[in-house]
């Protein structure tokens, strides 16, 4: 039976129990330059991408990437991977497995589908230099996953700093903060929340 087949009923099950738990707590925050309203995701396994002031992407863990836009990237990931990581992070989510999900292992396969669920779209795309964002956030994955690592074990005090030309960073238990040059873009990746 083909890995989609098995998704939303796993999904859907694990949804459920997700929410169940999740008491209001918010993971994914979308502020936009209006600030009449805004947009929130609960509890973990949540991305945003919020651009333009006014934009914002949402996605659960690895999904929500455009197969297509996401080919133009280096090094893309299968949509079946982005599926098998899904069942594995909301696993380790309700195991409440930190020790896992803080891994470098973990973290090696996780954020970059993490990240690129959200900008790897047509609607982003068509505003923002997707390649050049993605070139610069793999890279910078590349350099710190030790530290997000540690951070996100609570073996090291969480960081903020600068990354390349212009991009900001932050770096806390459980998620980090990837911002562009002159914040046209915030994406926010939240792999667990701390209990």
């Amino acid at each position: 039976m083909p890995l989609r087949s098995l998704w939303i009923p796993v999904m859907t099950g694990l949804g459920l129990l997700a929410a169940a738990d999740a008491r209001g707590q918010v993971a994914c925050q979308c502020d936009f330059s209006a600030k009449d309203y805004s947009a929130v995701g609960t509890k973990a396994a949540c991305n945003a991408f919020v651009y333009d002031g006014k934009r914002c992407e949402v996605s659960f863990s690895s999904l929500g990437a455009n197969m297509a836009v996401a080919s133009r990237l280096e090094s893309p990931a299968s949509e079946d991977k982005s599926y098998q990581l899904a069942i594995e992070h909301v696993t380790l989510l309700r195991k409440r497995d930190y020790v896992t999900l803080s891994s470098e292992r973990f973290l090696a396969d996780a954020l970059p589908l993490m990240m690129r669920s959200t900008y790897a779209r047509a609607a982003v795309a068509e505003r923002l230099p997707i390649v050049e964002i993605d070139k610069e956030a793999m890279a910078f994955l590349d350099k710190y996953r030790a530290v997000i690592s540690a951070v996100f074990a609570g073996k090291q005090a969480p960081i903020d700093g600068k990354w390349g030309p212009g991009y900001r960073y932050a770096i806390t238990r459980g998620s980090l903060v990837f911002e562009t040059p002159k914040s046209t873009a915030r994406l926010t990746v939240v792999v667990f929340r701390p209990e």
